[in-house]
C-alpha cells in the first residue's frame, strides 16, 4: 500500500468510528429522555427496556461492523474484483 491508499484507508477507519461513537451518544441521549418522560408518567415500569430493544440490537450491530467486521479495504478489493469481472464479460 502506498501512502495515499493508507491516508484513505485511515480516513474511512476515522469515519466509521465517529459514526458508531455518535449513534451511541444519539442512543444514550434519546432513550434517557424516554425513560425520565415514562417514569414521571408512568412510574418505574419492566415495560421501561422496550424502546430500548430494537435500537439496541442496531447499535450492537453499528459497533461490531465497525470494530470487528465491515473493513473498508475489503469491501474496495471486492468492487474492484467485480469491477473487472464485469469488464472481462463485456469485451
Amino acid at each position: 500500500m502506498n501512502e495515499e491508499q493508507i491516508r484513505r484507508y485511515a480516513e474511512k477507519r476515522v469515519r466509521m468510528k465517529q459514526g458508531f461513537y455518535y449513534h451511541l451518544l444519539a442512543f444514550i441521549l434519546v432513550n434517557l429522555l424516554i425513560t425520565m418522560m415514562r417514569v414521571m408518567t408512568e412510574g418505574i415500569h419492566w415495560t421501561l427496556i422496550f424502546p430500548f430493544l430494537p435500537w439496541s440490537i442496531g447499535l450492537i450491530f453499528h459497533g461490531f461492523f465497525t470494530f470487528v467486521g465491515g473493513d473498508p479495504i475489503s469491501f474496495e478489493s471486492k468492487v474492484q474484483k467485480e469491477m473487472e469481472r464485469l469488464k472481462s464479460q463485456m469485451k
